[in-house]
C-alpha cells in the first residue's frame, strides 16, 4: 500500500499561480477584455427594490451628466445607455494609471413583473439616476377575502 503525504504549506505556495490562470481563463472565455463589456460593467451598477405596488432602480452612473443618459422601456425591459466623455489631459501630460471607463454604454434589466409604462419616472441626481417603476394592477398582489 501506498502512502502520500502533502506538505499543506507548499500546496499554498502555488496558490497565485493556479488563481492567475484560473482568472486568464474565465476573463477569456466570457471576453470580459472586450472594451464595452468593461466599460458597462464599471459604469452601470444597480439595485432594485420591491416596494409592494412598484420596483424601485437606483443605478450609479459617475461622471456622466444628466443631458448624456438614456432610459428606455420595451416589452418588460428597462434599458439604461449613454456615453461617458473621456478626460482630457492637458498638453504634456500622461496617465500614470488610467482606471475611469470612458465611452458608451447600455445595460438592460429584465424584469420580472408587468410594469404600467405610463407612469414610469426617472430623476437623476449626484451621479445616481433613480428609475420607479409602477407594476400594472394584474401584477399588484391582491387580498383575497375568505367566505
Amino acid at each position: 500500500m501506498l502512502v502520500n503525504f502533502r506538505n499543506p504549506n507548499k500546496d499554498a505556495a502555488f496558490w497565485p499561480i493556479y488563481k492567475n490562470n484560473y482568472d486568464r481563463f474565465f476573463n477569456e472565455f466570457f471576453n470580459l477584455d472586450n472594451s464595452s463589456v468593461r466599460s458597462s460593467a464599471a459604469i452601470l451598477r444597480g439595485d432594485f427594490i420591491d416596494e409592494g405596488d412598484h420596483i424601485s432602480l437606483i443605478a450609479e452612473i459617475p461622471g456622466v451628466k444628466k443631458e448624456e443618459v438614456k432610459v428606455t422601456f420595451f416589452e418588460n425591459t428597462l434599458t439604461i445607455s449613454g456615453e461617458r466623455s473621456a478626460f482630457q489631459l492637458p498638453d504634456g501630460a500622461q496617465w500614470l494609471k488610467n482606471e475611469r471607463a470612458a465611452g458608451k454604454f447600455s445595460r438592460s434589466f429584465k424584469l420580472p413583473t408587468d410594469i404600467d409604462s405610463s407612469k414610469i419616472t426617472a430623476e437623476y441626481k449626484d451621479g445616481l439616476i433613480l428609475v420607479n417603476l409602477t407594476k400594472s394592477e394584474k401584477a399588484k398582489p391582491k387580498e383575497i377575502k375568505i367566505i
